[in-house]
This record gives C-alpha cells, sequence and structure tokens, in this order.
C-alpha cells in the first residue's frame, strides 16, 4: 500500500501519546513496588520500540514511494509490541493486588512466563511454515488481549477507587481499541480509511494518557510513600485476606 508522507507522520502522533500515557503507567507503578515498575518499564519500551518502528517504516515507504521496504522495522510492530504490552499487563496486575494486600507472586511468574511462551511459539511458527502469517497472528492475538487486559486492570482499579473521570476516559479507550481492531482487519485498506484508524488510534491513547495522570495522581495522595513501601513489601510475602 502507498503511504502519503503527511499520513505516514501522522502515525507518531499515537506514539507520542502511547509514552506520555506509559509514562504515568511506570510512575504509578514504581511509586507502589519497584520490582513491579522495572516490570513495567522494561513493556513499555518494548512498546515504544514497536510503535516507533512501525511509524518509522510507513514513513520511508511513503518517502520511498514503496521502493523501499525495510520488512524487520514493519515487522517489529509485533515483536516487540506483543511481550511489551503482556509485561505491562502483569505489571499493573501485580501492582493492583500489592495495594489491595494481596500476594504480588502470581503476576510475577506468570508475567515472564507468558512471554517466554508466546515468544517460542511465534518462533516455532516462523521456523516450520516460513511462509506463512501465522507467527505474526500468534503475536498481533497476544498483543490484542494483553492490551485490552492492560485498560480492563485499570477500569477496574478507577472504578475501585472512585475515579469517575478516569474511568470514562479508560472506557473510551477501550472502545476505541475493539474498533481499531475491527477497522483494521477491513480487507480494503485504503488511505481514507488508513486516516480514520490513526485518528481513532490517537484519541484512545490520548484519553488513556489523561486517564492515567489522573489515576497516578491519585495514588500519589492516597497511599503516600511510605504506604506504599510497606504495601510492597508485605505482598511480598504471604498473601492475607
Amino acid at each position: 500500500m502507498h503511504y502519503t508522507v503527511l499520513l505516514a507522520l501522522y502515525d507518531f502522533l499515537p506514539v507520542l501519546f502511547t509514552g506520555v500515557a506509559l509514562y504515568w503507567v511506570v510512575r504509578m507503578v514504581g511509586f507502589v513496588c519497584s520490582e513491579m515498575g522495572r516490570t513495567v518499564a522494561l513493556g513499555a519500551l518494548l512498546v515504544l520500540a514497536g510503535g516507533t518502528a512501525k511509524a518509522t517504516w510507513k514513513l520511508i515507504m511513503a518517502i520511498s514511494s514503496g521502493a523501499v521496504d525495510i520488512r524487520w522495522l514493519d515487522n517489529s510492530l509485533f515483536v516487540f509490541m506483543a511481550p511489551g504490552f503482556l509485561l505491562l499487563a502483569f505489571g499493573v496486575w501485580g501492582m493492583t493486588r500489592i495495594v489491595r494486600q494481596l500476594s504480588a507472586t502470581p503476576p510475577r511468574v506468570l508475567g515472564p512466563l507468558s512471554v517466554a511462551l508466546t515468544l517460542a511459539v511465534s518462533l516455532a511458527l516462523a521456523l516450520l511454515m516460513p511462509d506463512s502469517p501465522a507467527w505474526s497472528r500468534v503475536l498481533l492475538g497476544m498483543m490484542v488481549v494483553a492490551a485490552l487486559g492492560l485498560n480492563v486492570l485499570f477500569v477496574i482499579f478507577a472504578v475501585r477507587e472512585r475515579l469517575n473521570l478516569a474511568t470514562l476516559l479508560l472506557a473510551t479507550n477501550l472502545v476505541g481499541t475493539l474498533v481499531l481492531n475491527f477497522l483494521a482487519r477491513l480487507p480494503n485498506q485504503t488511505i481514507p480509511l488508513q486516516w480514520v484508524e490513526q485518528t481513532v488510534n490517537s484519541a484512545s491513547w490520548l484519553a488513556f494518557a489523561v486517564a492515567t495522570g489522573i489515576v497516578y495522581a491519585h495514588t500519589r495522595e492516597r497511599y503516600g510513600v511510605d504506604a506504599a513501601a510497606a504495601t510492597c513489601a508485605l505482598a511480598s510475602g504471604t498473601e492475607t485476606a
């Protein structure tokens, strides 16, 4: 497909909004528990790397009128984002369990395990069926599931904390993600449709960025540094009721 330069540049906007959103996620989770913070920080870097690689691929394709097609940049979207969103989702799950004074062991174990299994299955499919898109579909499927899971975790947390505006914005992001997934599956990906998709993507991540900023500010105000550290230490031990 031929991309216009303006359309390709527009693709960097959701990457920017994603970066802002994940900045707040990393700050919030790291505030509650530094170990979970490192997990989501790695996930955030992988997601941003995938988004930047994809946008860069589009820009190169647009400037060269399709003559220069660097496939690894295009494929990096799935390769980086699938494990990235998995680490983010499990890290945030761990954080939500910690503030409820529950053990963070399940997400600590299942997070890395899910990443390893996803990459192993995708690599096996790529080696066994090099001409099939099955390997990328595995990564795409896990990326979508993990991204939706991340949003749902934030929605549940915002509802529990009675953050109505954040809940509304997170619901907007959730709807936008579902709409974008539907639009991306349409067979005829025209330039106007691409504009619509990127606009939906930008609006979704802008809503998520504002929402996570609200949740982060609320978390710092409610729990405080000492309370967060004590809760993290407690969650590292035996689960409590």
